[in-house]
C-alpha cells in the first residue's frame, strides 16, 4: 500500500470477469464476479471453491459485524455470516451500495428508494428518495454511494450531474446537495470521499456517454458543499476511481 508495487497476482478469475474484493479479516478475504463468489486465502493469494450461499453475478460487498453483505444481481441484498459464509438473510431488491455511515448502519439503494439496514439485527427500512438514484446496469463499477465520517450523511448520486446529501432529514433529499457545472457529467463511479479533509471528490467528463477526453475533478467540504479546488485532465479513464489513504 506504501509503494504501489504488486506482490501477488491471480492470473486467471472465474469467468474472466471479476468484480470486486473485500478484505474479510488477516487471512481471508471474498472476491465477487460474474459467476459467483469465491473465498480467497492472502497468504498463498489462491482462490478457493465457490461459495455455495449466493449465485450468479456478485458485485459490491461490505463487511460490518458479523455479517458481510453482497450485492447479488438475482437476489439483491444479501447478507451472509462472516464466520463461514453461509446465507443469514436475504434483505431485498437494491441497485446499489455498500456503504456505512458513522451511526454503524450499512446503506444500498434501489432505484428509487435507500435501504437503511442496521448491522445487527440486519432489520431494512425503506426511505423514498424522490429522485432517480444512479446505478449503471451495462458494466460493473464501485457503487456510486460514499459516506462521511466526519458526521451522520451518505451521499448519493442522480442522473448524470447531482448529488444529494442524506442525513436522515427528509428535507434533504428535496433540494440537490451538489449540481456539476453546465456541460460536465458523471464520469464511471463520479464520487469519492476523502475522510482525511472531508471532501467529496467528484469526476466529471464533457460527454454525456463518457465519451471526450476532457475531464474534471472538483473537490467540495462534503459538509458545506463549498467547491474547494477543480483539475482538469485529459484520458480515458471510465472504470478509475479516487481512492483514499
Amino acid at each position: 500500500a506504501a509503494t504501489l508495487k504488486e506482490t501477488g497476482r491471480v492470473d486467471s478469475l472465474p469467468g474472466h470477469d471479476g468484480r470486486a474484493f473485500l478484505g474479510v479479516d488477516d487471512s481471508r478475504g471474498l472476491l465477487s464476479t460474474a459467476v459467483g463468489l469465491y473465498p480467497v486465502t492472502l497468504s498463498t493469494l489462491t482462490l478457493g471453491t465457490k461459495i455455495s450461499s449466493v449465485d450468479g453475478e456478485v458485485k459490491d460487498m461490505i463487511r460490518s459485524g458479523n455479517y458481510i453483505f453482497v450485492m447479488s444481481a438475482k437476489d439483491g441484498i444479501v447478507a451472509l455470516n462472516a464466520n463461514d459464509y453461509s446465507l443469514a438473510k436475504k434483505l431485498g431488491t437494491a441497485v446499489s451500495g455498500f456503504v456505512q455511515s458513522k451511526d454503524g448502519n450499512v446503506w444500498a439503494a434501489s432505484a428509487t428508494q435507500l435501504k437503511k439496514i442496521n448491522a445487527a439485527t440486519l432489520a431494512v427500512d425503506s426511505i423514498t428518495t424522490g429522485f432517480p438514484v444512479f446505478y449503471n446496469e451495462w458494466t460493473y463499477y464501485n457503487s456510486s454511494m460514499v459516506a462521511s465520517t466526519t458526521d451522520n450523511a451518505i451521499f448519493i448520486v442522480s442522473g448524470n450531474n447531482k448529488v444529494y446529501r442524506y442525513t436522515g432529514d427528509a428535507a434533504s433529499l428535496g433540494t440537490p446537495f451538489i449540481t456539476l457545472p453546465a456541460g460536465q457529467y458523471f464520469y464511471g463511479k463520479g464520487i469519492g470521499y476523502d475522510k482525511t479533509k472531508n471532501y467529496l471528490v467528484l469526476n466529471s467528463n464533457t460527454n454525456i456517454y463518457g465519451s471526450d477526453p476532457n475531464n474534471t475533478i472538483y473537490i467540495h467540504n462534503a459538509t458545506t458543499g463549498a467547491l474547494q479546488h477543480s483539475k482538469t485532465y485529459e484520458g480515458f479513464y471510465f472504470p478509475g476511481m479516487a481512492v483514499f489513504r
